[in-house]
């Protein structure tokens, strides 16, 4: 059913990269784009930097890049090494410790990489968490929903892609009201709303099956898509009012960072729980048909490594291999995807409560302003 994509341009130069080139060359076409952002903020976008400007924080800049590499490693590797391991303990401990020193650090220098103090708002820190949590949810559903379309389904990469497309064509269509909407109701109505949506769209994924037709995934696709929609412009545009100006900058870096830490930490998270439920239930499988341990090893490292094992046994045995495989990977993904249902339903019910009222909202920009200043200021601050 996926013939008629083979006649896009785009797919043939899909596969003539993938065919004389390594698999990253489909990334290059980042570079002219890169080139020509670069020469266009070069010339079009004007100063903004605080007279006198400071040195980058280079010590926090290590703290929590170091931090986040262990949380992120220990998380990705607890499936082989064990969750209660001694490396994974300690990884996990290290990075605890890291973030620790790195809050305590950028609370005592004058010129922080970024002002810990802003999440002292509470608009703030509900519409940051709102937009960690939407990431985590999306990239942790889309690194498990990528290869159900393509080893489980067995659509190319680029008609995979394609078949998520509800999925944006539905953050397009609800960006435009989702501001709207927040002026009309307020955000503390449409960002948990959009929470909620992803959730449920999550959960409706969960319900897929090895052999479910397109329409159902298209359908809760496009639901994730839209709750992701209705979040993304309020949630924006509150962690930035609640900035003071002169740190505009910074609530952009902050906004950025914050959706790129919830996006490893979903494939993290997510991709490692699948990981352990579907080597747990495929190896139970082919235990109990007295598979081979050498099959068995090589089958549940993935579901690509289980469909090759299968094609070079053929016939039935093959066939069976697959079959279970694929079923190991449709629980586990159902696993992982209901994870970030409960967590995005859960942060809905929490942001309802943690966003403030729209009549608290103005005096809430007022006094970010003013504690922030004031515990700015040099006064207060030891010296670095």
């Amino acid at each position: 059913d996926h013939r008629d994509l083979h006649s896009f341009p785009t797919r043939r130069f899909s596969d003539l990269l993938l065919t004389h080139f390594w698999w990253g060359s489909v990334f290059l076409i980042n570079v002219p784009l890169v080139i020509l952002a670069l020469a266009g903020v070069l010339l079009i976008v004007p100063e903004t930097a605080e007279p006198g400007g400071h040195r980058l924080d280079f010590a926090g800049t290590l703290l929590v890049a170091g931090s986040l590499f262990l949380l992120v490693d220990a998380i990705i590797e607890a499936p082989t090494r064990g969750w209660t391991g001694a490396f994974t303990l300690a990884e996990g401990a290290a990075a605890l410790a890291g973030l620790g020193l790195f809050t305590w650090w950028e609370l005592r220098i004058p010129n922080p990489l970024i002002d810990l103090r802003v999440f002292a708002v509470r608009a703030f820190s509900a519409a940051a968490a709102s937009v960690t949590v939407i990431f985590f949810a999306l990239f942790g559903s889309l690194f498990v929903l990528t290869q159900y379309l393509q080893l489980v389904h067995g659509y190319s990469p680029l008609s995979a892609g394609l078949r998520a497309l509800p999925f944006a064509l539905a953050i397009g269509a609800m960006s435009p009201v989702s501001p709207i909407l927040a002026s009309r109701f307020g955000t503390r109505l449409v960002i948990p709303a959009g929470l909620a949506l992803m959730g449920l769209g999550l959960l409706d994924l969960s319900t897929v099956g090895v052999h479910t037709a397109y329409p159902p995934i298209a359908l809760a696709v496009a639901i994730m898509g839209a709750g992701m929609g209705l979040v993304m412009a309020p949630a924006s545009t509150t962690i930035m009012d609640t900035v003071p100006a002169h740190q505009a900058g910074a609530g952009s870096a902050i906004n950025d960072t914050i959706r790129e830490v919830g996006g490893a930490l979903g494939i993290a998270i997510v991709g490692s729980l699948a990981a352990a439920v579907y080597r747990s239930q495929l190896t139970h499988a082919l235990v109990a048909r007295h598979t081979s341990g050498l099959v068995v090893h090589i089958a549940t490292s993935s579901v690509a490594a289980a469909d090759a094992a299968g094609q070079q046994a053929g016939g039935v045995p093959g066939r069976e291999l697959v079959a279970a495989a694929h079923s190991a990977f449709v629980d586990a993904m159902a696993m992982g995807v209901r994870v970030a249902a409960g967590v995005a339903l859960v942060s809905a019910v929490v942001a309802i409560f943690a966003l403030p009222r729209r009549r608290e909202v103005q005096a809430t920009q007022t006094a970010v302003v003013t504690e922030v200043t004031r515990a700015a200021s040099p006064v207060l601050l030891p010296a670095a």
